[in-house]
């Protein structure tokens, strides 16, 4: 058995239905969305750089994969900021004006977020393909391309083992060399590294609102509510790693197959 600690508090429906509507409601979609931002910055972010390989084919197969999962976490980020914008600007519409210092306080970190070349990639992909799939955008994206470049399919008779690299170069990487997105002489390779360095810092930033957070509803609403420590306890064989440079376990369910 693998185990770890960590803490538990409670809260009833009750409890957040009596709450103002926008903190009540903020609370729960926050919660939400900061567990998927979680478990996919875990599971995904947590391997990068990229790993070594001699072969490029394999190479291909992993970047694919980790691509797919970086424009997911790419999406739920940029979608957690419009988020954080709006809840900004009700609490402040609404009178709730504790809330609206309360987010005053991350202005600072707020305002790089939403500026520079890695969010301004982070709107593209999100807007252009990532929540969404655009013929007219491949269109563009192939016209754009170098007439004698080649590409590579991988099909497999068993499905979940085709990869098709030929998408990916065309539609995805054409990004990072979008003279609209990105700065005079700026690399492919620097375009890149913004954009991961965005959902990075985004991604930490966003975990920490909300934990600052309920720290704000518990102190403000529920002033005697206690946490307490509780041991959490796994089968080693869902326990398929740890996040770099943290304790911080990965968990996954693995199918029976």
């Amino acid at each position: 058995m693998y185990s770890i600690i960590t803490q538990r508090i409670k809260i009833t429906t009750n409890e957040l239905k009596g709450l103002p509507p926008l903190i009540g409601g903020f609370l729960v979609l926050s919660s939400f969305a900061i567990d998927e931002i979680t478990q996919l910055h875990k599971i995904q972010v947590g391997t990068l750089p990229n790993r070594t390989t001699e072969d490029e084919t394999a190479g291909m197969m992993v970047a694919i994969q980790q691509n797919a999962v970086l424009r997911n976490l790419n999406t739920k980020l940029y979608e957690y900021n419009e988020v954080l914008k709006d809840t900004q600007n009700l609490s402040r519409s609404e009178g709730l004006t504790d809330l609206s210092d309360f987010f005053a306080g991350f202005s600072a970190d707020l305002k790089t977020i939403r500026k520079g070349v890695g969010f301004k990639i982070a709107e593209f992909i999100r807007n252009k393909f990532a929540s969404h799939f655009s013929i007219s955008e491949a269109k563009k994206a192939l016209m754009d391309r170098n007439s004698n470049d080649v590409h590579v399919l991988l099909p497999d008779q068993t499905r979940g083992n085709s990869f098709h690299p030929l998408g990916e170069e065309i539609l995805f990487y054409s990004v990072f060399n979008n003279a609209d997105l990105t700065t005079d002489k700026m690399t492919p390779r620097a375009s890149t590294d913004a954009w991961i360095s965005w959902i990075l810092n985004s991604s930490e930033k966003f975990q920490n609102i909300h934990g600052k957070f309920l720290i704000f509803v518990f102190r403000k609403y529920f002033p005697n509510r206690s946490y307490e420590k509780i041991f959490v306890q796994m089968d080693r064989d869902r326990h398929i790693g740890t996040l770099r440079k943290t304790s911080i376990p990965i968990w996954w369910e693995k199918p029976n197959l």
